[in-house]
């Protein structure tokens, strides 16, 4: 058996590796956890306006911020009015107009933004107590950034296009559902190498096109 000198002692060769492997096993997650703070540096944006009203979906602003109200807007008359589903875009370009009817009629106060539930668009009316921003952190699914109504603030390409299937489109699912769908999809396409490997996604709320992309 092969012995060697540690300290004042000999130990065997495979208790070193062993300890080896611990050590490393106990510094794997540090490695990790460093490459997913690296990563989330990236997943930051800039909110898009809608009405002239920034809109938070799949994401968060960074600054501080208290609610005010809340709103909500009837799709069914959406529907009609544009005889077909609506799309995203439409459902919250709604939201904003009801939310900015009932600031005119004095039903809600003075709000900056609009904070918006992809499960059932309700929206949350938000009032900046930090300086007003269109920043935001942005959420992920499936542990991939999602740019929804936001763009990101780092430089970045294109690699890849995704587009959902009808029955996603005209199923009675909820956005979350939907985009965790698209997600998927996308990540299977690139374990196929049908799209180059990417970083994030990038969904247009008209179509729900998604627009793949890797950080540069």
């Amino acid at each position: 058996m092969k012995m060697l000198l540690v300290g004042s002692h000999y130990r065997p060769v495979w208790a070193l590796k062993g300890s080896l492997f611990v050590g490393i096993s106990l510094l794997m997650p540090l490695f990790l956890n460093y490459g997913y703070a690296q990563s989330r540096k990236e997943a930051t944006a800039t909110v898009e306006k809608v009405m002239n009203v920034p809109v938070f979906i799949y994401s968060d602003p960074t600054s501080e911020f208290e609610e005010v109200g809340n709103v909500t807007a009837t799709w069914s008359l959406i529907a009609s009015a544009l005889d077909e589903k609506p799309s995203v875009a439409d459902k919250v370009k709604e939201l904003v107009r009801t939310a900015k009817n009932k600031k005119r009629k004095g039903k809600v106060p003075d709000f900056d933004a609009l904070l918006v539930n992809p499960d059932d668009y309700s929206g949350t009316l938000i009032k900046f107590t930090d300086e007003k921003s269109l920043n935001a952190d942005v959420k992920r699914v499936l542990g991939v950034p999602v740019y929804l109504f936001s763009y990101p603030n780092d430089d970045y390409e294109e690699v890849g296009e995704i587009t959902a299937t009808i029955s996603l489109l005209m199923g009675n699912n909820k956005l979350s559902s939907q985009i965790s769908e698209l997600v998927a999809k996308a990540k299977r396409k690139e374990k196929k190498k049908k799209v180059g490997k990417f970083d994030a996604i990038i969904i247009s709320p008209d179509d729900f096109t998604g627009i793949l992309i890797k950080f540069k």
